[in-house]
């Protein structure tokens, strides 16, 4: 006989213990991780922010000349934009770390291919919500996370 008492723990339940969240400072993004905490409060959850640095360009295809100098100017811009959640975050003791990858031309598998190594049970992000056309145009990164990820995906708007 099953004791369907409150301290038993339904084994269906998703838990997730490691949570991985996209952050490219954007308002989107920043919605995300507050999602991100807020869950990981709840569930006990380890948080590992990803920001992915983009190869710089200028005039037709050309790469930034100084990537030490961006490189180092874009960490300092999302440690400014990350560093009040950070402190939320810690403040709920909820554990957060932030992972740079450099030099990526394609978000979506950096993002995947970092998650990979982490081994997260659940990816967050936001998204910038366009749609139709424009996005056929621009690309997706949130599509083609959700697309390619091995693990729930959830997107934030």
């Amino acid at each position: 006989m099953r004791n369907n008492s409150s301290t038993e723990k339904d084994k269906s339940e998703f838990v997730p213990k490691k949570i991985v969240v996209a952050f490219d400072t954007s308002l989107h993004s920043i919605h995300a991780l507050k999602a991100a905490i807020s869950i990981s409060e709840k569930y006990r959850s380890e948080i590992t922010v990803i920001h992915c640095v983009e190869y710089p360009v200028v005039n037709y295809g050309e790469v930034y000349y100084n990537w030490d100098e961006f490189y180092d100017a874009d960490k300092r811009n999302v440690t400014k934009a990350s560093e009040p959640l950070m402190k939320e975050a810690r403040r709920r003791k909820v554990k957060i770390e932030i992972v740079y990858t450099e030099g990526t031309t394609s978000v979506a598998e950096s993002l995947l291919l970092e998650s990979k190594k982490i081994k997260p049970d659940m990816i967050v992000m936001g998204s910038r919500g366009l749609g139709g056309f424009k996005s056929l145009l621009l690309g997706s990164v949130s599509n083609a996370v959700v697309t390619h990820s091995t693990v729930p995906v959830l997107i934030i708007k």
